[in-house]
C-alpha cells in the first residue's frame, strides 16, 4: 500500500528512501540535511538528479556510503532506463542492492561513473540546445525541426517537444549544471529557452511552451 506523508520521522523504517525534488542544490542540500535525522544505518538514500554530482551530493548526508544515484526517466512507468550513479565513496554494497532491486522493478540499469549529467543528459543536452538555436535563428519551424529528427534520426519524439514534456526549466537547470562544471559553451542556455522559463512557458504543465496544449 501507498502512504501519503508530510512528516518526515515517518521514512525512519524506510530502507531505501529516493530524493527527487527540483534539480537545484541548494534544494536538495536542505532535504538531505532534514531527513538524515531519521534514516537508519542501514538505510539507502538516493537521488533522482540528473545532472548534479553524486560525490558533491554525499557530503551534505550523514553516510555517504549508503547514497548513490538512481536517475528516473521520464514517465518511468512506460521508461525502462535507470541510471545508477556511483559516487567516489559508494560501497559496492550500496550499489549491488540498488542494482537488484532496479531488475526487480522491472528496470534495465546502466552503471555510470560520477560526471556532470551522467550518460544520458551530457549526450542529449547539446542536442536539444541545438534545436533551440535552430528555431531561435530562425533556421525552421519548431514543427520542422522536431520533424526533421523524428522522420530523419528515427527518434520517437523531436527535440522540442521534449524540452515541453521534460520542463523547459528543468532543461535549463541540468544545462546550467552542465555549463558550470564543464565551461563548454554546447551546454551554455539559450537565451530563448531562458527568457521562455521567465516567461513562464515551462511546456506541457503549464499549458505552453514551444508548443501549446
Amino acid at each position: 500500500s501507498m502512504i501519503f506523508s508530510s512528516n518526515l520521522s515517518d521514512i525512519s523504517d524506510s530502507e531505501i528512501i529516493v530524493e527527487a525534488v527540483f534539480e537545484r542544490l541548494d534544494i536538495k542540500k536542505d532535504i538531505f540535511s532534514k531527513i538524515s535525522d531519521y534514516l537508519s544505518e542501514t538505510a539507502i538514500l538516493s537521488s533522482n538528479t540528473s545532472s548534479i554530482s553524486i560525490s558533491h551530493l554525499s557530503s551534505f548526508v550523514k553516510i555517504p556510503e549508503n547514497f548513490i544515484g538512481m536517475h528516473f526517466f521520464n514517465p518511468p512507468p512506460l521508461m525502462k532506463l535507470i541510471e545508477i550513479v556511483k559516487g567516489n565513496r559508494t560501497s559496492k554494497e550500496t550499489l549491488d542492492k540498488i542494482y537488484d532491486i532496479s531488475k526487480k522493478l522491472g528496470k534495465e540499469p546502466v552503471i555510470v561513473n560520477d560526471y556532470p549529467g551522467f550518460v544520458s543528459n551530457r549526450v542529449v543536452m547539446p542536442m536539444l540546445r541545438e534545436a533551440i538555436v535552430a528555431l531561435e535563428q530562425g533556421v525552421a519551424t519548431a514543427e520542422d525541426i522536431d520533424k526533421t529528427m523524428k522522420l530523419g534520426f528515427n527518434h520517437p519524439m523531436g527535440p522540442l517537444t521534449l524540452c515541453d514534456f521534460i520542463g523547459n526549466d528543468v532543461v535549463m537547470d541540468i544545462m546550467e549544471v552542465l555549463y558550470t562544471e564543464f565551461g563548454n559553451p554546447n551546454y551554455k542556455t539559450p537565451i530563448l529557452l531562458r527568457n521562455m522559463v521567465y516567461a513562464g512557458k515551462l511546456g506541457r504543465k503549464t499549458g505552453e511552451g514551444f508548443y501549446k496544449y
